[in-house]
């Protein structure tokens, strides 16, 4: 069993700080669902605003200029009602015109090619006006306005529905841990049982504990126990996943059964690596092969024995076939 204690699966929060700027947009409401990458609200760059609002005058006047070329170019088009002639009988202004709607039309162009650039930059500035901060975990919306103004309060919080257990195992159990694996979550306020699944296991100690220390000596954290004066071993946090609500910050015992029997190791025949024991069946000692597996510091009866076998403690006391009376003790369970 493993002392835990009970937290929502995900509880992220997010403060306006002020580093990226002035609180701008917010994208969501309390009690929303959001994923993963969904937007929650923005700062707002007060210097990139300024260079927002200085990019649409630049271009309202180049709006303008264009506008007031394509008059100037339409006018030239117009035919003259009293247009001077020559002695030839020519139009006096005849070049004068071409060249004209000549200049008139490099610089529409030109203006356009200026027009299309701001407003390129006008993009631009417009991306960058705004940071937006994204959701990092899934879960439900919550938003206190206090932390607009304060940034020691989080303006919003995206929490998870499901409860997770946060324990851990030290280096002596790590063996028993394993993804997938189902436990029983005791809630101790509650005195009530739930299911649980094993869904993450930290196989790796922190780094404090792995780790030489600098100038070529060895880090207090990599000493034994003795040396340091630390009688605690690794720990090795998992997380198990919890079928139903189970109140946060509430205290659990994660228990967890392995399959298999232990047995006194003087009960154990061991001949040439096949491992048997002694049973008693309807009153005659029988000989029962065995299969074992190591499970920690200890071997583990894996296969061979069925549950409330009777099994001779000592083998050298009795042999195969023989006739025994197995007496119970006062409680009721059977004696050696």
């Amino acid at each position: 069993s493993f002392s835990g204690k009970a937290a929502l699966g995900s509880d992220q929060a997010y403060y306006i700080t002020g580093e990226e700027g002035e609180f701008g947009l917010v994208y969501v409401n309390e009690g929303d669902t959001v994923a993963v990458g969904d937007p929650l609200f923005a700062y707002y760059n007060e210097e990139i605003g300024q260079q927002i609002t200085e990019t649409e005058r630049q271009l309202d006047s180049l709006y303008t200029d264009r506008a007031n070329g394509e008059e100037a170019a339409v006018a030239q088009t117009q035919p003259m009602t009293e247009q001077p002639l020559d002695e030839n009988g020519e139009a006096l202004v005849a070049d004068e015109t071409v060249t004209s709607a000549a200049d008139t039309e490099m610089l529409t162009a030109s203006l356009d090619d200026q027009i299309e650039d701001l407003e390129l930059t006008l993009a631009d500035l417009e991306d960058q006006a705004y940071t937006v901060q994204y959701a990092e975990n899934n879960g439900t919306v919550q938003i206190d306005n206090q932390g607009k103004t304060d940034p020691t309060v989080p303006y919003i919080r995206v929490t998870s529905d499901d409860v997770i257990v946060d324990t851990s195992a030290t280096e002596y159990e790590l063996y028993a841990i394993e993804e997938g694996t189902k436990v029983n979550i005791q809630v101790d306020a509650e005195d009530r049982s739930v299911e649980g699944t094993i869904d993450e296991v930290q196989t790796l100690p922190s780094p404090s504990n792995s780790a030489a220390g600098q100038g070529g000596e060895m880090a207090e954290a990599s000493l034994p126990a003795e040396a340091t004066g630390q009688s605690e071993s690794t720990a090795y946090p998992f997380v198990v996943t919890a079928d139903d609500y189970i109140q946060p910050g509430f205290s659990t015992t994660v228990q967890l059964t392995l399959p298999g029997y232990t047995l006194p190791t003087g009960a154990i025949i061991d001949e040439d690596g096949r491992k048997s024991v002694f049973v008693v069946e309807d009153g005659v000692v029988v000989k029962k092969e065995i299969t074992m597996e190591k499970q920690g510091l200890q071997e583990v009866v894996t296969g061979g024995l069925k549950e409330e076998a009777q099994v001779v403690i000592d083998p050298n006391a009795v042999s195969e076939g023989d006739s025994v009376t197995v007496a119970s003790t006062e409680d009721g369970e059977a004696s050696e």
